[in-house]
């Protein structure tokens, strides 16, 4: 399977989040309309805005991107957006489903036109607002055409130019 719509259903008491998500009054229903998906997948196409072919290619993409860097990467398409915003389902999506500590989520929601990315644990570092601007820049306008597959594909190239590096110091990022 290199891409998929199948989500499964979490409900009180079974949650399908990872074992370090602590369920609390304060995020049960985040957590309750998030989608529970298979992680190994990388490719969540619920908008359908990708041909098998497409996603085919981008998933093979992504695999090398993790593998190269050890990053994890996954790039979800959505038709409509239960959550507050965009920041706000990316981050639940990556959050409650079983990704690595360390990865990258790029969101296309139609529903609210807009294009989003995250970043969790080292990838923070290396993908610091000065550098995810002009990446979403540049897919932006290939979303606004309606070039969905040219938009992942070129962020996709766009983020694999950069490698993770270690830093000395926290506040100072070597190009």
């Amino acid at each position: 399977v290199f891409a998929s719509t199948k989500v499964n259903t979490r409900i009180d008491g079974n949650y399908l989040v990872p074992s370090d998500v602590i369920i609390t009054e304060s995020n049960k229903q985040a957590i309750l309309s998030t989608p529970a998906i298979d992680a190994s997948e990388k490719i969540y196409d619920f908008a359908d805005l990708l041909s098998v072919k497409e996603e085919e290619t981008l998933y093979r993409q992504v695999k090398h991107f993790i593998d190269s860097t050890g990053i994890d990467y996954v790039i979800v398409t959505i038709n409509k957006n239960n959550k507050a915003g965009l920041k706000e389902y990316a981050r639940d999506f990556y959050n409650y489903n079983d990704f690595l500590d360390d990865g990258i989520i790029f969101l296309i929601d139609r529903d609210n036109k807009g294009i989003y990315m995250t970043t969790n644990g080292s990838a923070v570092n290396l993908f610091p607002d000065s550098r995810m601007e002009p990446i979403l820049k540049n897919v932006y306008n290939l979303t606004k055409e309606k070039k969905f597959y040219e938009a992942c594909k070129s962020f996709t190239i766009s983020i694999s130019g950069y490698k993770p590096f270690p830093l000395r110091k926290p506040e100072i990022l070597l190009w």
